[in-house]
């Protein structure tokens, strides 16, 4: 991949870019890619599949098999409370992910504004692996599921009193409105904004480390 478009690829481990191009061709061989304005390119395509991948690198499995359609689309229609819809993802017995062309171009973009859709509803789809989207993934270790639902539920207190006050947050205070919004949210905060997320939530943080066994 000489022609990667993105910095994180040689960041990693040589057993860790073993794994992920070939992660990134299973991507592009079972995901279909469309838009309403013609076919999706394949620099797009091999775009969005490394940054499904940056996530997914080190997990022990396959976690898109259940992954059908990536949709671009030059708008989606709001959210049912009225805010401005950039993404979104389907469940099911397979799953849809969609965002606009304007997020995608943001989210190829390299910077620590911490807001990336594509992480956020790829996040949702690792999330609901397990059945259910609930802010939890799928975890190796069960024992774990206390201490996700303590961290998840205490971060999702702290960001909504933080979104009532109008204090800057690590996390964007979109994942204050439900808690698998909120594991999406910090996701994005993990992969752009590390050490801001570590600073401001070091509970939280570890739990990602320990889920994507990364440290970006």
């Amino acid at each position: 991949m000489s022609d990667f478009p993105f910095a994180f690829r040689a960041r990693f481990s040589a057993d860790e870019r073993s794994r992920f191009d070939e992660q990134v061709s299973r991507f592009l061989r079972s995901v279909r890619f469309v838009s309403d304005t013609g076919n999706v390119d394949a620099a797009t395509e091999l775009a969005i599949a490394a940054l499904a991948c940056r996530l997914t690198v080190n997990l022990p499995e396959e976690q898109y098999g259940r992954l059908e359609l990536v949709n671009l689309a030059e708008s989606l229609p709001d959210e049912d409370d009225g805010d401005l819809r950039l993404g979104f993802m389907t469940t099911g017995t397979v799953h849809t992910v969609a965002f606009t062309h304007e997020a995608l171009a943001d989210a190829l973009r390299e910077d620590d504004d911490g807001v990336n859709v594509v992480y956020h509803e790829l996040a949702h789809v690792l999330d609901a692996a397990d059945g259910v989207c609930d802010g939890i993934p799928r975890l190796i270790d069960p024992r774990e599921l206390p201490t996700w639902r303590r961290v998840i539920g205490e971060a999702l207190d702290r960001l909504r009193a933080a979104r009532e006050l109008r204090i800057p947050t690590a996390i964007d205070v979109y994942g204050a409105k439900k808690e698998s919004d909120l594991f999406a949210t910090a996701t994005e905060a993990f992969f752009e904004r590390p050490e801001k997320l570590r600073n401001a939530h070091p509970e939280l943080y570890e739990l990602l480390v320990s889920f994507y066994r990364q440290r970006p």
